[in-house]
């Protein structure tokens, strides 16, 4: 595959995937928002990127995300899908 192509047809594929992929760094900023698009289920997360966790989270699930992410940075220098699951207040 050409290096050239490969971000469009990885974001194109990402993009396709019915759960949203959050990219978040180190800070708690959400850097990317792949995917999500059963619309039944999610709300459009675009407008997260570049929002912080602590804008969008509650206290106690956002200080989740941030050490769940840190430790996977931690144990292997890179980042690592990490799954949470969140229930909606309505159900």
């Amino acid at each position: 595959m050409h290096e050239e192509y490969r971000d469009d047809i990885l974001s194109s594929v990402m993009n396709t995937i019915a759960d949203p992929i959050l990219v978040v760094d180190e800070e708690g900023r959400y850097l990317e928002v792949f995917g999500g698009t059963d619309r039944s289920l999610y709300d459009d997360g675009r407008p997260l990127k570049g929002k912080m966790v602590s804008e969008i989270l509650t206290k106690e699930f956002g200080q989740l995300v941030l050490r769940e992410s840190g430790q996977t940075h931690d144990r292997h220098g890179y980042a690592e899908c990490v799954r949470l699951s969140a229930r909606h207040p309505d159900g």
